[in-house]
């Protein structure tokens, strides 16, 4: 009995990959034509062995499209520089969601502590605030979302229409473009201010709670 292997011509997904990431697809941009090898080996209870291969194929277009679109070369390029701005806001939205599960672990602390309200609350206030409105910038609003009010551009739209791009053969269009280099722009602005806060900002009101006498903070 002969087994086959079917390649979907499709590069894998630059998706996030944590627990909490379910079943999302591992299909990714469309791969270009041009030669490609492959190799099949088989994992046997962490045993690998080499079943066949290498073996070259080609990957050849169906047909010419009416209009002519971006080079292959530009299409990587393109799918290269996407990916790297998705992962890093990947790691700023988990930073992001990291630093408020701690503040509402500060909280719970803080109120187990025998001292009066003040500088900690009012740190702990301003420093939430600040993570919300980051998340804003990024995410937009749930509230807003439900019931379809109209919301600013946020770097999950821009990155959304910059992926677009990367979905036909033919590529992605100034449009694509201009939504990847605003997305990125952002980025670069987001990502320095959400390390402060949790690699600085963070610590400090943890050592704060600490010194104030708080529970065990089970908090890396």
């Amino acid at each position: 009995m002969n087994d086959r292997i079917a390649w979907d011509l499709r590069h894998p997904s630059n998706r996030s990959i944590g627990s909490n990431s379910g079943r999302r697809s591992n299909s990714g941009p469309i791969a270009i034509p041009g030669n490609y090898n492959a190799t099949l080996y088989l994992d046997n209870n962490g045993e690998i062995s080499k079943l066949d291969g290498p073996i070259e194929f080609e990957v050849k277009p169906i047909r010419e499209g009416v209009l002519k679109g971006v080079s292959y070369q530009e299409y990587n390029s393109y799918k290269n520089d996407l990916s790297a701005i998705q992962n890093q806001l990947y790691e700023v939205n988990d930073l992001l969601n990291q630093s408020l599960g701690k503040l509402s672990s500060f909280k719970k602390a803080l109120s187990r502590i025998k001292i009066n309200p003040g500088e900690l609350n009012s740190k702990i206030f301003k420093l939430e605030n600040t993570i919300r409105d980051i998340n804003l910038e990024i995410n937009g609003s749930d509230a807003k979302k439900q019931i379809g009010e109209k919301r600013s551009p946020t770097v999950q739209n821009r990155l959304s229409v910059a992926q677009r791009g990367l979905s036909t053969t033919y590529g992605p269009t100034m449009l694509h473009k201009k939504s990847m280099e605003l997305a990125s722009k952002s980025v670069k602005l987001i990502k320095p201010k959400i390390e402060k806060i949790y690699n600085e900002d963070i610590p400090k009101i943890k050592n704060a709670l600490i010194k104030a006498g708080s529970p065990y903070l089970n908090i890396k």
